[in-house]
């Protein structure tokens, strides 16, 4: 879809992008807004700008938004629908910034619409001590060893401060920490609320607090303003003044980078900001060390800089706890020592 200059456009009509049927000079963004276009036509089975003539398919790119993928073909799910969507937006500015972004988003939609098949798969199977290459999540709390010492490090930190973040590199296992080690070891009498931000942060927040706020009508209406930050505050706040200590965790938090426009990433930061310093909740955000400075750019956040903590690799004796322990647990044992190390 790429014009080789200024004015000249190549390409099928109907895959080119706004800023190319203007006779601007593409970009990568250009390649996403085909792609999502693609991507349209594969879900709905239709073009996403229609017209009989190649100018009014160019006047359609340019003005109209295409139909709701959910009107043309049911049981589309939400979070695809905005991943298409942000492919599709008319500013570049607004689309992902490059084919890999998408690519991120659309590995976070699958994967969040994959768990209960893959559930269903492993309650049939005999149960094995060991999750495999998943992240184990609170249902593993009872098998998940070797982090003993960094879970209750990390529950004192959250004592002292209101904003924080553990830090590692792809595969460290922060999400196992939070969820299988963490979580469960709460203290008494504290609440806590594991989100990750996806496509749509807000939203994701809100379907975290759902289960923990009365499901009376009142909640319900005010849910449905969620994308609202005063809202969304209100909310929070609510759920926090029922427990004598309150941790909201955002797990993944990286996507809040790669998958979201900057405009909603000021609105989420500067949300979090306000959670820890006026609703007075505990804020820990779970993300890949490579994205640590970006939270620097985002003036609500720096309070993490003061309350890092670095997820390194198992130690040697957290190791041997992490293969033990949870055979053990099972009913499996090694024939001997040698086989362990």
């Amino acid at each position: 879809t790429r014009g080789t200059s200024p004015g000249v456009l190549l390409g099928t009509v109907g895959y080119v992008s706004p800023e190319q049927v203007k006779g601007q000079t593409p970009d990568s963004r250009s390649d996403v807004f085909a792609l999502g276009t693609v991507l349209y036509e594969m879900v709905s089975g239709r073009s996403a700008f229609a017209g009989d003539t190649a100018p009014e398919v160019l006047a359609a790119i340019l003005r109209d938004e295409p139909r709701a993928l959910e009107s043309l073909q049911h049981g589309v799910p939400a979070s695809v629908e905005m991943v298409v969507r942000r492919c599709l937006a008319k500013r570049p500015s607004d689309r992902f910034s490059s084919a890999r972004a998408v690519e991120a988003a659309l590995e976070t939609t699958l994967s969040t619409l994959e768990p209960s098949r893959a559930s269903g798969s492993r309650a049939v199977e005999s149960r094995g001590p060991y999750p495999g290459l998943s992240a184990f999540t609170e249902a593993d709390a009872e098998r998940f060893f070797g982090r003993e010492a960094e879970v209750e490090a990390l529950w004192e930190k959250l004592r002292r401060a209101r904003l924080l973040a553990v830090i590692g590199p792809s595969g460290a296992g922060k999400t196992s920490l939070v969820r299988a080690g963490l979580v469960p070891a709460r203290p008494s009498g504290w609440g806590t609320i594991v989100a990750t931000p996806g496509v749509a942060p807000m939203r994701a927040l809100a379907l975290a607090l759902v289960d923990e706020l009365p499901p009376d009508t009142e909640t319900m209406k005010q849910l449905l303003g969620f994308d609202e930050p005063d809202v969304a505050f209100s909310m929070v706040k609510k759920w926090r003044e029922t427990h004598l200590e309150a941790v909201l965790v955002l797990d993944q938090f990286e996507e809040l980078f790669t998958l979201n426009p900057p405009e909603v990433q000021d609105r989420f930061a500067a949300l979090l900001g306000r959670l820890a310093n006026e609703a007075d909740v505990h804020v820990l955000l779970s993300m890949r060390d490579d994205f640590l400075m970006q939270c620097h750019d985002q003036a609500p956040l720096d309070q993490v800089f003061e309350h890092l903590t670095p997820l390194a690799s198992l130690s040697e004796e957290g190791m041997r706890r992490a293969l033990v322990a949870p055979a053990r647990r099972e009913g499996f044992s090694f024939e001997d020592d040698a086989l362990v190390d």
